[in-house]
């Protein structure tokens, strides 16, 4: 759930010295996470209390917040894009002067209190229970009103359990989504590239004729049927289409290539490693109907690596 999408569906009173601050707020949704990107970790913040920096791909989770809040700030210029996320834990909603989210190790982009957005994830309930209500538990709340953060900018999470995250994109939550690969919409990149595949091997094809044999062409196809490269294209796009998560498609993209056909000059095969690699290294030179076998084993190599973030 990205921070900004958080739905403002209640509100809660902390009161202080100087009366009472009402904030906007929302029950926690044990459904909301925060996704990884492929190989990134996932670090826990030790300790009852502290504050540090979120580094991309990665994410950082609270553990054990029996009666304490999770903090996360998120830093963005004046056009609201997003420039640097920290996350601070704080012991029974206190948040201490060195992990204030002004405070410079922190806000290291210098953006003034109206350009910073909090989540303040609580793990104690919006009811006014003794002992055990948000009231009792969120003095931090007053110190970031006292800071100059619009209230608007503020969002109380309750009842978030024992366990809250975010990564580096300001996506929060309960648990670590599953991994997605952070170049764009992989299931987009492959479908786009096997169709464009697909498109030129027909091309191969005159009118009215089904099957190439080999010497027929200059791409020296041998014995290469319509209808089969329609097939595997078509479970191809249906593996992709059906996959739940990036690693999902990955793993389909990797059967297709390393399944039946060839690499030969004019392939299906061929044809998608050359659409992929143009669309994620749109700046190399483009792969060739005569280059070597070994040059597109390299390619394919590279768009996993890519993909994987290696």
């Amino acid at each position: 759930m990205f921070y900004r999408d958080l739905p403002r569906v209640e509100t809660v009173k902390i009161s202080h010295v100087g009366g009472v601050v009402e904030f906007s707020s929302v029950p926690m949704n044990f459904r909301w996470h925060y996704s990884m990107g492929f190989g990134a970790e996932d670090v826990r913040q030790n300790g009852r209390e502290g504050s540090l920096r979120i580094r991309a791909p990665g994410a950082v989770h609270i553990m054990n917040l029996i009666s304490c809040a999770a903090v996360c700030y998120v830093y963005t210029d004046l056009n609201g894009v997003l420039l640097n996320v920290s996350l601070c834990h704080a012991h029974t909603g206190m948040i201490r002067e060195a992990d204030l989210p002004t405070a410079p190790a922190l806000n290291v982009s210098g953006v003034a209190p109206a350009q910073i957005h909090v989540v303040f994830a609580s793990s104690q309930s919006s009811k006014a229970v003794a002992n055990d209500g948000i009231e009792t538990a969120a003095s931090g709340l007053i110190d970031l009103v006292n800071l100059k953060i619009p209230k608007q900018n503020i969002i109380v999470v309750t009842g978030t359990g024992t366990r809250f995250g975010i990564n580096y994109l300001g996506e929060v939550g309960a648990v670590a989504g599953s991994e997605v690969w952070r170049g764009g919409n992989l299931s987009n990149v492959l479908l786009e590239a096997a169709t464009a595949a697909l498109t030129l091997y027909e091309a191969h094809f005159a009118a009215g004729v089904s099957a190439i044999g080999n010497g027929c062409n200059p791409w020296r196809l041998g014995g290469h049927r319509l209808s089969t490269g329609n097939e595997r294209a078509l479970r191809l796009r249906a593996g992709v289409t059906a996959a739940r998560t990036d690693r999902e498609r990955l793993r389909v993209l990797n059967d297709f290539l390393n399944g039946s056909g060839s690499y030969k000059g004019g392939s299906l095969k061929r044809l998608l490693v050359r659409q992929l690699h143009s669309q994620l290294f749109p700046l190399a030179v483009a792969l060739g109907d005569t280059d070597t076998e070994h040059e597109v084993r390299l390619r394919v190599t590279q768009i996993t690596q890519h993909i994987l973030g290696v």
